[in-house]
């Protein structure tokens, strides 16, 4: 038996998407600066993505590290460009945190959905 876990990720996103619970992922990518006039601040370059969450953990299962009670865990439809990893912001309502860790499920090929643990 085959599944195509590429259509059942695009339907778990087109469901999540009529929901209403979003997050926003930020990544930022620091400028290059050019080699002549490195004094010269670039600014960089910064890439959004909202995406729908349908589900918020307790923060106590990362794996292998230490959890503080004030984590945030999210669980998150596969976004469509921005795979969120360590150092991206999430933003769900008013606030913000850093991601420490995402994990796709499954572990190996196309991924359906992303678990997120976040420090406030």
């Amino acid at each position: 038996m085959s599944e195509n876990l590429t259509a059942i990720a695009a339907d778990v996103h087109a469901g999540l998407a009529s929901v209403g619970n979003t997050l926003t992922i930020t990544r930022t990518t620091p400028g290059t600066p050019d080699p002549e006039q490195l004094w010269i601040d670039v600014p960089g370059q910064t890439a959004t993505e909202t995406v729908p969450q349908f589900g918020e953990g307790s923060g106590r299962y990362r794996s292998g590290e230490t959890v503080v009670t004030t984590d945030f865990e999210f669980m998150i439809a596969v976004p469509k460009v921005l795979i969120p990893q360590e150092g991206d912001l999430i933003t769900a309502g008013d606030e913000t945190a850093t991601i420490v860790r995402a994990e796709p499920f499954p572990a190996g090929g196309q991924p359906v959905y992303f678990t997120i643990w976040a420090d406030r």
